[in-house]
């Protein structure tokens, strides 16, 4: 599945196509009519994304240029749903990548709206074996990480390991309320598109490929607590 693919595809047919990509290569799942999908990893990391889109005008055109992808509706320029389809993406690349170990994978519907998907999940799981962090994969820019607590957590610090900045703007995300349902640490890390929800809206294939390469990187290390003076002390 390509990243213009995943902007045009309906959410029923994104959870789909993971299901069957999760059992074809024998992850465990669970699924609520399109409300959410968990995949079972082999990871202490759940990587977390969102199937639903704000568009008020469906694009006609979704082209690439200069290495950006730009929306088009009857000629002018439109808003394509990076925000968080490009997330879908990147989790569908790790899903179907064997150099890397597959994390445990949350899509959820809804975010824009009431996080219904969010809370179904919530109810559903009440507790969640195996999860040290959760990453979103739903902010805007490129190398960038948001987090929502008032206190930096170790969290920040060990994925700064990896190159990542801290905007220090918090924007709402669904791993807000993840976080503060099972007290694990949450980061939303920055996929790679900007001027979400407006004409201007493009997605950056470089910041792209930059944070799935890190991502990559990220999840064979797996969830490290950091601790005092630069000293990693306990690995999940």
């Amino acid at each position: 599945m390509t990243l213009i693919e995943c902007l045009t595809k309906t959410e029923s047919e994104l959870f789909t196509k993971f299901m069957l990509l999760a059992q074809e290569r024998n992850f465990q799942t669970n699924v609520s009519s399109n409300k959410y999908l968990f995949i079972k990893g082999n990871s202490n990391i759940c990587l977390v994304a969102h199937t639903d889109t704000d568009l008020e005008i469906i694009p006609d055109q979704i082209k690439i240029e200069k290495n950006l992808i730009v929306g088009y509706h009857e000629g002018q320029r439109c808003a394509i749903g990076g925000d968080d389809r490009v997330g879908v993406y990147l989790l569908y690349q790790i899903l179907i990548c064997h150099e890397c170990n597959v994390p445990n994978m949350l899509l959820v519907s809804g975010e824009e709206t009431d996080d219904d998907g969010c809370i179904d999940f919530i109810n559903t799981f009440t507790e969640l074996p195996n999860v040290d962090v959760f990453i979103d994969l739903d902010a805007h820019g490129c190398n960038l990480y948001t987090w929502y607590g008032e206190e930096r957590t170790p969290a920040m610090d060990w994925i700064e390991t990896f190159g990542f900045v801290d905007s220090e703007v918090g924007y709402r995300s669904t791993v807000y309320l993840l976080e503060n349902f099972y007290d694990i640490p949450a980061i939303n890390l920055s996929v790679g598109y900007y001027h979400n929800h407006t004409p201007d809206e493009f997605i950056d294939l470089d910041a792209v490929a930059l944070t799935k390469n890190k991502l990559k990187t990220i999840i064979n290390a797996g969830y490290i607590q950091w601790k005092g003076v630069g000293n990693f002390v306990e690995n999940y």
